[in-house]
Parts: structure tokens; C-alpha cells; sequence
């Protein structure tokens, strides 16, 4: 069942009435971990804190005219479960041994993705032949061809897919940081290294530039492996790196793909761009001059928006038209639906729950400016992993061992 939660993560890009297949597959792993262990371990005192803020903020918030209830309860009830989650799966998979098993799942999950995207991409660009894994009436991304020649897989658009590789294959590297790696460990880091590069995404590249780095320094620190063998991975990385990038530059692709918008986001040309970077303060500025404290409410974004009337510059958002902003930075979704107070309590608890791992902060960090799905499976399930290493005392100890806080000399 671990294995196949851990591959599950990887189908958020397909629904099932309305439901994502990995929040279906999250509900039941977390009823079956319960059944299993008979017992639940501790919640975070600040996520309790953050759940009877939510509460008390629907007291306040549901008079308001664009209050939708049905939405609030909704959210709150996948809340507080996702939440309930975190009592119930990091201590099941500790107790139960079953962090590796999850992790099995999670790698075959990134080698699957990785492989339909390069088929797709080199089909697209090499062959000139359209190939596309959406699924009619599944997939949410079916009928779209938003993706143009980057790769995207299963998932609905290529920075989804560039998220998902990147955050996954970082959880991946820290699980066997200092450890002996399966067979097929660089064989992953490879697909995720060439699949990340073909998404042509700007905020996927932050992550793999995450990923070269701890590949480099696992490497380094590592006993286990032979300088040979090292060696043959570094060239193994240069090469399909160096081979990518060539085909990038002799294609046109690096100049029309991400030179030209880099060029446009600097002159402020670029409209979607403009609409994720200027358009979210505008956004999150709206909301917070009206319900600064405790914000507009918890799934009210849209709500908030239809029953308004606001001007926007560079914010894009038709009445009767959008189903969400479009933003995505799941730290302006906190901000502008929990304000102020519910702000500075989800981030006490994302520092005092990631600290202990600053790749891992910095990876969350990231993925919050990228990602606009905060109340989602995959984001609770990094959450849950997060919360399994640090309960896991071997890596600990590794953490501790590869990056040894300094020694205080009293005088």
C-alpha cells in the first residue's frame, strides 16, 4: 500500500467526479495507516492553532455578501483531514518501516513521468509527430494545447510536471542522503535532470538547480562510492545535460522559449508574467484593505472576486468566466484568505516543521512560488514526508553528520 500511495503522487493531474486521483488515493491511505497502527501520534501544536483560527474566522467571515459557505466547509473539511493525516501517516511509516516502500513507489512515479514526457518532446521536436497522454474525461489538461512543444506528461501543463519532478526527486535525494542507493537511484535523477530541462519552465529550473547541487555534494561526501563510479556519473549528467542544451540552442528553442521571455519579463512585455508577479499584490492588496486580519476566508478566492467589483492592471480575472486567478504563489492564497494572523500562524509552523533541513526549506520556499494548490494531495504530501524524516532518527543522525552545526568554544 506504501508503494503505491508513494506512486500515487504523481496523478494529481487526473480527477474522478471532480476529485484528483492522488486526494481519492490520500484519504484512503490515511484511513488505512490509521486501522493498521490502532493510534494516532501528536498533533503540531501551531496546526491546531491554525485550525481554530480557520473556525473562529468563519464565524466573522460567513455575513459577508460573497460568503459562499458550501466552499468553506468544503475546504475545511479537506483541511482538517489533511491535517488529521499528519498524525496518522509520518508515524505509521516510521513505526511500520514503510518510509522505504514509499519512497520505491515515488521513484517509480518520477521515472514513468519522466519517460512519457521525453517520448513526448522528442516526438514533438525531433519527429514532428504530436503525441499527448491526456485522457479524455480524466485528464485535466485534455483538449489543451497550451504545452506547445514542452513537455508536460500526464499533468495539465509543463510546470506542473516540472514541479512535481523537482519537488519529488529533492524529497528522493535527502531520503538517501549518506545511504546505500537502489539500483536504479541514478537512473531517476537522471530522467528528472533531462525531463526537468524539456519543460522549458523558468520556476522548474530553480529546483533543478536544487538537485545538480545536493547530486554534487551527496557525491563528495559519499564512502560508498568509488571515484570511478563517481566520475562515470559526473560525465554520465554533463553529457545529457550538454546534449539537451546544444539541441535547445541549434533548435531555436532556448532563443524563442527562454532568452526572448526573459527579455520580455525584463521590459515587463510579458503578460502572463506581469499577471503572476504584479497581478497576485494586486490581488492579495485588494483583500487585505478589506479583511486584513483574518482575511476573506478559507475557498473564498473566487467567491471574493465574482461578487466584487474591482479594477485590476495586470491582473487577469473575467467575471462568469475564470474558475481561479491564476496566481500561483500558495503564500499569497494563505495571505489573502487567513490575512494577516492566519499568515503569520502557517508560517511558524512551515519554519519550526522544515528548519531542521534548510535543502528542504529552501525546496518548500520555492514550491510555494511556483504552486498555487495549497489545500492539494501532493502538497500535504510533502508535508507528510517532511514530518516522516524528521521523525526517522537515522536520518537525523545523517543530516547531522553531513552538516554538523558548529562547535561553541567557551573561553
Amino acid at each position: 500500500m506504501s508503494i503505491f500511495y508513494g506512486f500515487s503522487t504523481s496523478l494529481f493531474g487526473l480527477r474522478y467526479a471532480g476529485y484528483p486521483f492522488s486526494e481519492i488515493i490520500t484519504i484512503l491511505y490515511i484511513i488505512y495507516a490509521f486501522l493498521e497502527r490502532k493510534k494516532i501520534g501528536g498533533i503540531h501544536p501551531i496546526l491546531l492553532i491554525a485550525i481554530l483560527f480557520i473556525s473562529y474566522s468563519f464565524v466573522t467571515a460567513r455575513s459577508r455578501g460573497y460568503f459562499l459557505q458550501s466552499s468553506f466547509i468544503n475546504n475545511f473539511v479537506r483541511f482538517s483531514f489533511y491535517a488529521f493525516g499528519t498524525m496518522v501517516i509520518p508515524y505509521y511509516l516510521i513505526k511500520k518501516q514503510q518510509l522505504h516502500k514509499l519512497f520505491i513507489g515515488l521513484g517509480w512515479a518520477i521515472q514513468l513521468c519522466c519517460f512519457l514526457a521525453l517520448i513526448e518532446f522528442f516526438a514533438k521536436n525531433v519527429l514532428d509527430v504530436w503525441v499527448d497522454w491526456q485522457i479524455p474525461g480524466i485528464s485535466m489538461g485534455y483538449g489543451s494545447i497550451s504545452s506547445g512543444n514542452r513537455a508536460r506528461s500526464i499533468f495539465s501543463e509543463p510546470a506542473h510536471f516540472g514541479i512535481f519532478t523537482g519537488v519529488s526527486t529533492i524529497l528522493y535525494i535527502r531520503y538517501y542522503v549518506d545511504k546505500i542507493k537502489p539500483k536504479r537511484y541514478y537512473q531517476v535523477i537522471v530522467a528528472a535532470v533531462m525531463s526537468i530541462l524539456v519543460t522549458l519552465s523558468l520556476g522548474s529550473y530553480t529546483f533543478l538547480a536544487i538537485i545538480i547541487y545536493l547530486v554534487y555534494n551527496d557525491l563528495n561526501n559519499s564512502r560508498l562510492i568509488s571515484p570511478t563510479v563517481k566520475r562515470y556519473i559526473y560525465l554520465s549528467l554533463f553529457v545529457v545535460g550538454s546534449s539537451i542544451i546544444t539541441y535547445f540552442i541549434a533548435s531555436g528553442l532556448l532563443q524563442k522559449l527562454i532568452i526572448d521571455r526573459i527579455v520580455d519579463v525584463m521590459a515587463g512585455q510579458d503578460g502572463s508574467a506581469q499577471h503572476r508577479l504584479l497581478g497576485q499584490f494586486e490581488l492579495v492588496r485588494t483583500g487585505l484593505m478589506l479583511y486584513p486580519i483574518n482575511g476573506i476566508g478559507l475557498g473564498q478566492s473566487l467567491a471574493f472576486l465574482e461578487n466584487g467589483d474591482f479594477a485590476f492592471e495586470n491582473l487577469f480575472f473575467m467575471k462568469g468566466f475564470s474558475t481561479q486567478s491564476g496566481v500561483n504563489n500558495i503564500f499569497v492564497y494563505i495571505l489573502l484568505q487567513t490575512g494577516y494572523v492566519g499568515f503569520s500562524i502557517f508560517i511558524a509552523y512551515f519554519i519550526s516543521s522544515f528548519r531542521f533541513d534548510r535543502y528542504i526549506l529552501l525546496t518548500f520556499i520555492l514550491m510555494c512560488f511556483a504552486w498555487g494548490y495549497f489545500n492539494s494531495p501532493f502538497f500535504w504530501f510533502f508535508i507528510y514526508m517532511v514530518a516522516a524524516l524528521k521523525l526517522d532518527k537515522s536520518y537525523q543522525q545523517k543530516i547531522r553528520k553531513i552538516n554538523p552545526r558548529p562547535q561553541t568554544i567557551n573561553p
